[in-house]
């Protein structure tokens, strides 16, 4: 999670556009641009929002990820039957690599220590153990989390909410909003310009092709 405050990037927005008293551009607009872009950037490169947290392993092989994950980015090491005693690492293969090496994997006995795990081809946001699991025993994984949705308020309360990126996307949902802002009032000569050029800076830093469309 980013040090700084949603308020803080709004400003540096407002900023921007040179729209400080909100005469063009509405503190909620330019929330409800952040919330778009935060899931837009995690949906592109899920590193953007990793969670670590030791989960209990369903029994058998086939495990789902915690409420909340977009996808799994990594199963780390055994947690024990209470979820707080580190225990051996787990390496990924494939199933195909188990299958190759093991043809009767799904038989074996269940067991409370994991040695592998796959990730399923058909869900991002499943993965496979190796031995079965018996449902005792709990696992540290690290998953891309859906960020935080930053409800506006008349208080002002939203904007000491953390920006819940990695701090490596701040340019990058900020190019976000600010082409959001400008591509509102297009009739105004130059914002269509300055909308495109910051959507491309949001799109080169993310890896986009130029033409990808927009969102908001």
């Amino acid at each position: 999670m980013a040090t700084i405050t949603v308020g803080h990037l709004i400003d540096m927005v407002l900023d921007q556009v040179q729209d400080e008293s909100n005469d063009l551009w509405e503190n909620q607009d330019l929330l409800n641009w952040y919330n778009l872009g935060t899931r837009r950037i995690v949906g592109i490169d899920p590193r953007a929002n990793p969670v670590t947290e030791a989960i209990k392993l369903a029994e058998g092989m086939r495990q789902a990820s915690p409420s909340g994950a977009i996808a799994i980015l990594n199963v780390l090491r055994n947690m024990g039957a209470d979820g707080l005693t580190p225990g051996r690492g787990i390496t990924e293969t494939t199933i195909d690599a188990l299958r190759r090496a093991y043809p009767s994997y799904s038989t074996e006995t269940a067991s409370a220590t994991i040695y592998n795990f796959m990730r399923d081809p058909m869900d991002k946001t499943a993965f496979w153990v190796y031995p079965p699991a018996d449902g005792t025993s709990y696992a540290e994984i690290e998953y891309a989390k859906v960020p935080t949705i930053i409800v506006w308020d008349e208080d002002g309360d939203w904007q000491d909410a953390h920006i819940s990126l990695k701090e490596d996307y701040i340019e990058a949902i900020t190019n976000y909003v600010l082409s959001c802002a400008f591509g509102k009032d297009t009739d105004i000569p130059g914002n269509e310009q300055k909308a495109n050029a910051y959507w491309a800076l949001f799109a080169s830093a993310m890896g986009l092709p130029m033409g990808e469309a927009k969102e908001g």
